[in-house]
Formats: C-alpha cells, sequence, structure tokens
C-alpha cells in the first residue's frame, strides 16, 4: 500500500512539473539542489506572474517520511491549482499546510512519521511564506536573516521563561531543547507560522530555503558568503554551497542525507 502511495505521487508530481516548467516566464531566478541524495527535491510552480515553492525535509524512520514528503507536495499542489485565486496568500498557505497534515495523518500513524516544510509564494515582488518543523527561510541583502522560526522545543521553553514559570539555567541545561515539537504528520500539529502580510521583495534581494542538514553542516557566516559571493554566474552559488556541504559532511558523523535548499534572486 505505501509502495503504490509512493509511485502515485511521483508521478503526479512529475506531470506537474512538465507542465507548469512550460507555462513559466522567468520573471526571477531561482537554483535548486538535494546535494546529490536523489530524492527530496525542492517542488517548484511557475505561472506567468507567480510562483510556489514547496521544500520539505522527512521525519521518520525508512520510507514514511520520504512518503510524507511526497504525499504533502501533491496535497498542496492541488490545493495551488485550484484554489490560489480565491483567497488571500496567507490564507491559502495556512489551509495548504493543514490539508497536506490531514493527507499524511491519513495514511499513516500519527507517531510513524512526517515532514517539515517550507512553502515560499512569490506573486511579481510580493513574498508570503509559512513553515511547520525546521526548514529555515533566510532573507538576505547585506546579511543572511532567517525570517521563520523553527518548531523546536527551545521556543515552548523561552515562553515559560519570560512568563516567570521557569528559570534561565534550566533552560540552557534542557538536552531536548532542539527536538521538534510539530511538523506534518504530527498528533500536536496547532498551527502553523506564517506572515500576515506580504513581505515587498528588493532587486538586491537573495532569497533561500534549506533543511536541517544544510544550516547544520554549515556555518551562517559561511552561508552567507556563498550567498553574498559576486558572481555573473548564477549557478556558481549553488556550485559552490554543494562543494562546502559535502567538505563538511566528510568531517563529520556520515549519515544518509536529506538535505536540499533553493536559492531565488534577480527579483523583477
Amino acid at each position: 500500500m505505501m509502495l503504490y502511495a509512493l509511485i502515485s505521487c511521483l508521478v503526479f508530481l512529475f506531470i506537474l512539473r512538465f507542465l507548469y516548467l512550460g507555462l513559466s516566464i522567468k520573471r526571477f531566478k531561482i537554483a535548486t539542489t538535494n546535494f546529490g541524495n536523489k530524492k527530496n527535491d525542492p517542488l517548484v510552480i511557475q505561472k506567468e506572474k507567480e510562483c510556489l515553492i514547496i521544500v520539505t525535509d522527512p521525519v521518520g524512520a525508512g520510507r514514511t517520511g520520504d512518503l510524507a514528503c511526497l504525499i504533502a507536495k501533491e496535497k498542496i499542489a492541488n490545493q495551488y491549482a485550484t484554489s490560489i485565486a480565491n483567497i488571500s496568500p496567507a490564507d491559502f498557505l495556512k489551509k495548504a499546510c493543514f490539508l497536506a497534515h490531514r493527507g499524511i495523518s491519513e495514511q499513516m500513524n500519527a507517531n510513524s512519521g512526517g515532514c517539515s516544510i517550507a512553502l515560499i509564494y512569490i506573486n511579481k515582488k510580493q513574498l508570503s511564506y509559512a513553515s511547520v518543523g525546521d526548514i529555515g527561510i533566510y532573507l538576505c541583502e547585506d546579511e543572511l536573516k532567517l525570517i521563520n522560526q523553527f518548531d523546536l522545543y527551545k521556543y515552548q521553553l523561552r515562553g515559560r521563561v519570560l512568563e516567570r514559570k521557569m528559570n534561565e539555567e534550566r533552560l540552557l541545561n534542557n538536552r531536548l531543547r532542539n527536538e521538534l515539537t510539530a511538523y506534518l504528520g504530527h498528533e500536536n500539529l496547532t498551527k502553523v507560522n506564517l506572515n500576515i502580510e506580504p513581505l515587498k521583495l528588493h532587486k538586491s534581494n537573495k532569497l533561500f530555503i534549506a533543511t536541517k542538514d544544510v544550516y547544520d553542516a554549515i556555518t551562517p557566516l559561511a552561508l552567507e558568503a556563498i550567498i553574498l559571493q559576486s558572481s555573473s554566474v548564477f549557478s556558481n552559488k549553488i556550485e559552490r554551497l554543494e562543494m562546502v556541504y559535502h567538505e563538511q559532511k566528510q568531517a563529520k558523523e556520515k549519515r544518509p542525507s536529506t538535505a536540499s535548499a533553493v536559492l531565488i534572486s534577480h527579483f523583477k
């Protein structure tokens, strides 16, 4: 059953990518990478004046996380094709996340797996985003800035500190502070991190989306240097990112990679 669902999702996404790429007009430059892991590709859907980007990161053992990523992309792509014109970007992104969450929950046990997700919707120079889990969305002009918030335990703990329900020392010593508290398919998912009002993008802005594997391997300063490097060839930035990532992964623990990233620039 799981294998059949996996194949069905892959076929749907292949057809969708072919159809939309044929209609796309390049209003900005987009480069994607999965760092050679041969799965978990970001999904980019371009129309005449707008673009939707879906980045996922599997959670769970075996094929469960991979299947969750494919289900999420299929559900959201379907929703995008039918309803984006009728509601605000923020409402669309929120609804899309919860539809994907429901689809994943129906396919698998709530504790067996799911996925983190970041959704980027660009209409001309207006940016809307939503995220669940621990995928980073960064906006860069003079420096790299994280614009979304991760669903990590430390943010819950920080709230308790501010409410004087917990002292600072307990927060710093808590070993679970970087554990995920919610993701698509997780039974505790109750909210989606999103911006209500779209952000205006400028020609010099660069937008970068990366899964946890990427920003764990490469320091923020190194990421910033790569994204801001002067290069007349846009793809050189992604090639440099891949090279640094693989260098760092070789020096650290070796485990299966689920890394993926997207770089967007030259907004017109």
